[in-house]
């Protein structure tokens, strides 16, 4: 029967339990605006969860980082209702634009205090093209005028038997 809704009259049993446990999670709603940092500050009740919908702009990619206590957890979940981000610590995951809109993020605190929480969603524009090759160091050397780098010389340790000893 797992999985499965029962005949009645249990249904109005399962329903009501169904709704208890959903009594301690809250539901947040945010919009993730494209290249703006959008900030929630928020609590999680000990032993509670919070659900956080993100809205974000069609043909744009999800950035968002998550700090709270080390008893929370958090799974993120696409439009769709796939899996995209596993449960977890709070962390920051990037999703890509095929994730869809909105982003469910569910978090919950397993600590027997209520815990604080700060999440920070932003939009970025979704590149369908690799970008192109960067060189790390663009500008010619100031000594040589080569370009590109130059490998440091090798220094010799330096011969200490010049030194002269102390008399005795």
């Amino acid at each position: 029967m797992q999985g499965q809704k029962p005949p009645e009259p249990y249904l109005q049993l399962w329903y009501a339990a169904a709704l208890g446990s959903l009594a301690d999670v809250q539901i947040e709603q945010v919009e993730a605006k494209p290249l703006t940092p959008t900030v929630l500050y928020s609590r999680v009740p000990p032993e509670g969860a919070r659900l956080i919908s993100i809205q974000v702009p069609p043909g744009h990619r999800l950035v968002m980082g998550i700090n709270g206590t080390p008893l929370m957890q958090m799974t993120v979940y696409s439009a769709k209702g796939d899996v995209v981000a596993e449960r977890g610590p709070l962390r920051v995951v990037t999703l890509p634009a095929d994730a869809g809109s909105p982003i469910q993020v569910l978090v919950m605190n397993e600590g027997v205090a209520s815990g604080a929480l700060t999440l920070s969603a932003r939009a970025d524009f979704s590149f369908s093209a690799p970008l192109p090759p960067v060189d790390l160091d663009p500008l010619p050397d100031s000594a040589t005028g080569a370009p590109g780098r130059i490998p440091a010389p090798v220094m010799e340790p330096a011969n200490n038997s010049a030194v002269p000893e102390e008399d005795q």
